[in-house]
């Protein structure tokens, strides 16, 4: 939780916004965008392998 909130309160870049937080398993999952997904002409999804 601690790398999560360092990540979307890094002021070198403020356009990350939380999308989803699955804490339900034993390590938690998150979906951050960079920049606004609402608004975005294109949008792209990286999955890292576990």
């Amino acid at each position: 939780m601690n790398e999560l909130d360092a990540l979307l309160n890094d002021p070198a870049r403020p356009d990350r916004h939380l999308l989803e937080l699955d804490l339900s398993k034993s390590r938690a999952e998150a979906a951050v965008a960079n920049g606004d997904v609402d608004t975005a002409d294109h949008v792209a999804v990286f999955t890292p392998a576990r």
